[in-house]
């Protein structure tokens, strides 16, 4: 099952999400489906089993794991077709 945002549109890894009180951050972890983004990896958060990786400069590395009360988008990551 894809992890969603609250209006339920799927996360993807490197998407910008407000984590409320003015404090953004990027999606580096999307564990259930076992995607990461560069630096991270399964071997080392993987054991969690669930939810969202999202690293922010107000609160660092942080763990959602129900993605859907986590954040909600405000920029999805420019795909480059010839990569995607």
């Amino acid at each position: 099952m894809r992890e969603k945002y609250p209006d339920g549109q799927a996360i993807a890894i490197e998407d910008t999400v407000d984590l409320g009180d003015g404090i953004s951050g990027v999606v580096v972890a999307i564990i259930s489906q076992r995607e990461y983004a560069i630096g991270y990896s399964e071997e080392e958060w993987g054991y969690l089993e669930n939810g969202v990786l999202i690293m922010s400069r107000g609160r660092g590395l942080v763990h959602f794991p129900h993605a859907h009360v986590a954040s909600s988008l405000v920029l999805r990551r420019m795909q480059d077709p010839a990569t995607d």
